[in-house]
């Protein structure tokens, strides 16, 4: 199965192209797309946030108060549904059970999520759900530049099909990064987009 361009990718093939200075007679595009791919992903994982807007689900425990911190929320542009499940029920009925738009609060900078109006998420096992829409709509320069410091390093390996990032898998095939092997210019560019830690 031929490798395709993930949605989210941070890098077009053309930017990569050129970065790398490839010939005009390369022919492993699958390959390109699969590095642009795994290059994109390990960003994000060292960020420990959504770059580019996309629709996300985050199914998680109730914690007994009114608030709760999206996992991928920072740059939050809308939340459509806070919903709950009882004991035993297997699906969320996101009529019945959802929270009115009025009483949901949030913070689009933070991901911080707030009920109001006596609305609380009940403790309980993964009983709460929250559908949400977080992320930029372009690649900031400073992670575009970035993506091609790692894309470079990355390629020129001479190894690098043997450099592995945990479990990750792009279209059935396993990784060729780690993220412990960004090169230090592009963890210096993204240290400023780490997400930071909300008490």
């Amino acid at each position: 199965m031929a490798n395709t361009l993930d949605t989210y990718a941070l890098l077009t093939v053309d930017e990569s192209y050129d970065c790398l200075e490839l010939k005009d007679d390369f022919d492993a595009m699958d390959t390109l797309r699969q590095f642009i791919n795994g290059v994109s992903e390990i960003i994000e994982r060292y960020c420990g946030r959504t770059i580019l807007t996309r629709a996300r689900t985050e199914t998680f425990d109730g914690n007994g108060t009114n608030y709760y911190i999206l996992k991928n929320g920072f740059d939050t542009t809308a939340v459509s549904a806070v919903c709950f499940r009882n004991y035993g029920e297997t699906d969320y009925n996101e009529t019945a059970d959802a929270v009115a738009a009025a009483s949901i609060k949030y913070n689009g900078n933070t991901g911080e999520v707030y009920l109001l109006d006596g609305y609380a998420f009940e403790r309980g096992f993964q009983n709460c759900f929250i559908t949400y829409t977080a992320g930029k709509t372009t690649v900031p320069a400073s992670i575009k530049l970035a993506a091609k410091i790692i894309l470079t390093d990355f390629w020129t390996r001479d190894d690098r099909q043997t450099q592995a990032l945990a479990a990750m898998s792009i279209e059935g095939q396993s990784s060729t990064f780690r993220v412990e092997d960004i090169p230090k210019e592009a963890k210096g560019i993204l240290n400023m987009w780490i997400r930071p830690r909300i008490a």
